[in-house]
């Protein structure tokens, strides 16, 4: 693993991708994300490619003012959108932001310090070694502690990729997808006793050629080249119908100590 694409650690491409996800989509990840978890009050919690915080604000106000998170991104302007915001919202006492890539984590989350939860949404894989990681993981856990994980399914995309297909003629690879449908959960039920595995469909709607260009210069299958192609082909598309339908695919993996 570890190849990490031109637009996961581009910060303002990463709030794109948030903003419509918000904007256009049907359902919430984080809903599903922290009922998976089960996070309660006072707990301390290890969050792995926190990104601009989208999970992390979220956690800190879930576990109170005697709780409190640990959250690591390898993009430092990332963290900074993150400790602004948390600074705005009274947040910041109970986060801790550390700048580190993922394959770094046991050099943070070690020495006493316990965790009751570790959150990874679209991040593990991008580890040069998400095994060494999970065992990172696994050793700072608390006994009866939680750690999930997730990122795109099999499909993930697949009406957004096959647009694009029409337009670039080359062939998607699976990429992050093949490891979380496979890789990760072996790797996770080699030092975990119990696993469980969940799905988690959205659908983004977008109503505009406007809005599906944004979309799709904010993700990895952006092509400059393809610019004006994808652009006439989306104002095209929407003199037939009145919206594009795209389903983000996502798997979790839930591990218990």
């Amino acid at each position: 693993m570890g190849k990490i694409g031109r637009f996961d650690t581009d910060t303002d491409a990463l709030t794109a991708r948030i903003d419509a996800h918000a904007v256009y989509g049907k359902h919430n990840l984080e809903e599903w994300v922290f009922s998976r978890l089960d996070v309660r009050q006072g707990q301390q919690i290890l969050e792995l490619g926190c990104g601009t915080g989208k999970q992390t604000l979220p956690l800190a106000r879930l576990v109170g003012a005697e709780g409190h998170i640990t959250a690591m991104d390898i993009a430092a302007d990332a963290l900074d959108q993150l400790c602004q915001q948390a600074l705005a919202d009274e947040l910041l006492p109970r986060i801790t932001l550390i700048t580190s890539g993922l394959d770094e984590t046991e050099n943070y989350a070690g020495g006493r310090q316990r965790f009751d939860r570790a959150v990874a949404c679209y991040s593990l894989y991008y580890a040069n070694d998400p095994g060494r990681v999970l065992a990172a993981v696994y050793r700072v856990l608390k006994s009866g502690g939680r750690l999930f994980f997730c990122g795109p399914a099999d499909g993930n995309n697949a009406e957004l990729k096959a647009f694009h297909h029409a337009l670039s003629g080359n062939t998607i690879p699976a990429g992050a997808a093949s490891f979380m449908e496979a890789q990760g959960q072996i790797m996770t039920r080699q030092l975990f006793a119990k696993v469980e595995v969940s799905a988690f469909k959205n659908r983004l709607a977008f109503d505009s050629p406007a809005a599906l260009f944004a979309y799709w210069r904010s993700y990895n299958l952006y092509d400059p080249q393809l610019e004006s192609a994808f652009k006439a082909a989306s104002e095209e598309y929407f003199c037939n119908y009145n919206v594009f339908k795209t389903y983000k695919r996502v798997v979790g993996v839930l591990a218990e100590k």
